[in-house]
């Protein structure tokens, strides 16, 4: 059997762990990254994909824990792929295309936040436990 580089590995095994993170705690929010990703650290294989690619008992976990949030904070591009599977929570949106924050309906917020604190925006809204669903761009805002 020939012996396959290290990288080979990482790039090649798509074995996925559940990530379940506390980012930030404020007085009252408290704030939890859920991610699926490889071993090599990737959310997704390409840009827009849809994370079907995870056991059922990560998807389980997951509807667990956003079963529990009071609301879900994710980038465009994210709530976009997952419009319809997000579609009877409550999300924050995180856009760079609205100067302020504009409640498109009860469930849905469109955000910014370079503008507007999204922990401030939490605790005005009495949100204790916000999931933080990604992308990458999002991750990093709250990392």
């Amino acid at each position: 059997m020939k012996r396959r580089p290290c990288w080979y590995l990482r790039k090649t095994i798509f074995t996925v762990r559940f990530l379940i993170v506390s980012v930030k705690a404020m007085s009252r929010s408290k704030f939890i990254a859920l991610a699926a990703m490889t071993l090599d650290g990737r959310i997704a294989r390409k840009a827009g994909e849809f994370t079907n690619w995870t056991s059922a008992e990560d998807k389980a976990q997951l509807h667990r824990e956003l079963d529990s949030a009071d609301a879900i904070v994710v980038g465009r591009t994210t709530y976009t792929t997952a419009r319809e599977a997000l579609s009877k929570r409550r999300c924050i949106i995180f856009t760079r295309s609205t100067i302020v924050c504009k409640e498109e309906n009860d469930l849905v917020t469109y955000l910014n936040p370079a503008v507007v604190g999204v922990e401030q925006f939490c605790k005005e809204k009495n949100y204790s436990r916000v999931a933080v669903l990604g992308g990458t761009e999002t991750y990093t805002y709250f990392f």
